[in-house]
């Protein structure tokens, strides 16, 4: 059986979708790497160990990704995906679409961007 925890001790969670636009390609792992490391820099070990930031999903081929926080570290997530502006000696940057409480309130944002990608990648392949 499941301990019940009341609702003031739980960490309430934040949810921020975004979006990765660069040339090269990142796969989970070094974007996990890149988050961590652009954190420890901004905030230190005591910061870093204070907070909680968890890649749950990311998807290679359309760069969208969706990162977890709770809501007394949400400042500290932003702040850390906005100093990412390199990566392997090339741009690139996370735009920030939607920050939500819960992965359902992200799930029509996701689908739009998804569609959104696709209709761009369309587009680019008419122009060359």
């Amino acid at each position: 059986m499941r301990a019940k925890i009341p609702i003031k001790a739980r960490w309430r969670r934040r949810y921020i979708l975004f979006r990765y636009l660069g040339k090269q390609t990142i796969t989970t792992r070094e974007l996990s790497s890149l988050l961590y490391s652009t954190a420890l820099r901004v905030g230190g070990v005591t910061m870093l160990s204070s907070s909680i930031l968890e890649l749950i999903y990311f998807e290679q081929d359309t760069g969208l990704g969706v990162l977890m926080t709770d809501h007394k570290s949400l400042d500290y997530a932003l702040c850390t995906m906005g100093l990412i502006s390199e990566y392997r000696g090339s741009r690139c940057r996370l735009d920030i679409a939607k920050i939500g409480n819960t992965l359902r309130s992200l799930g029509l944002s996701i689908e739009q961007l998804k569609a959104a990608a696709k209709a761009a990648a369309r587009l680019a392949l008419q122009l060359q």
